[in-house]
């Protein structure tokens, strides 16, 4: 059967579902380390009927993400969806770099002294435009392996603030999505929601088809 792949980060994960719940751990809240069996790309795979391989993880910066792209083994039959993250978070590659459960990721979240210092010098316009170059990157690479691909910015108005003018995609879809309900977590969306970013994203990939 054909493949469904899908990157990015807790969106896409179904981080917050009730399959997929943070767990306590000496006082401290751990991830799942396996994505949601309710979310969009499960549905969206349903409906295409292909096999589901969800490459994303709760935290997910979109140089990580672009990351994953590089280093995923595709095959010519794969159907791609990039749901690309919120532009300010970024990830510090060590030697556990293979394993995604030992990323060191950085975001607003974080608590530690140095993500502190990270954020304060972070600007919403670095970000952005840095992304559009993972986005011209990922274009170029998935050209190069001729297999399908859709990018689906899980938030298109932070990525159109800025924008190279020398970069444009053919790929993206800026619809977005609203959501309507959260998850159990009240952080993510929820089960209503995911069904709807299903539905958004089988419609754009069946117009990118005619």
């Amino acid at each position: 059967m054909s493949r469904l792949i899908t990157f990015g980060c807790s969106y896409t994960f179904g981080h917050g579902l009730p399959d997929c719940l943070d767990q306590e751990v000496d006082g401290c809240r751990i991830p799942p380390e396996t994505a949601s069996n309710l979310g969009w790309p499960v549905i969206l795979a349903n409906k295409m009927n292909r096999t589901l391989i969800n490459v994303s993880r709760p935290g997910s910066s979109n140089l990580e993400i672009l990351y994953s792209i590089l280093s995923f083994d595709f095959q010519s039959t794969d159907q791609i969806v990039v749901m690309w993250s919120h532009n300010i978070r970024d990830i510090i590659f060590t030697e556990d770099d293979m394993n995604p459960l030992l990323r060191l990721r950085l975001g607003p979240w974080s608590n530690e002294r140095y993500a502190q210092q990270w954020v304060l010098k972070t600007t919403e316009r670095d970000y952005c435009l840095k992304t559009w170059i993972y986005i011209q990157h990922s274009d170029l690479f998935f050209e190069k392996k001729n297999i399908k691909w859709l990018h689906y910015p899980a938030a298109p108005h932070e990525l159109l603030e800025f924008k190279f003018n020398f970069i444009n995609s053919d790929h993206i879809c800026f619809d977005g999505f609203k959501i309507v309900d959260d998850a159990e977590d009240n952080k993510h969306p929820g089960l209503k929601t995911q069904q709807l970013i299903a539905d958004k994203i089988y419609k754009q990939l069946y117009e990118q088809s005619k």
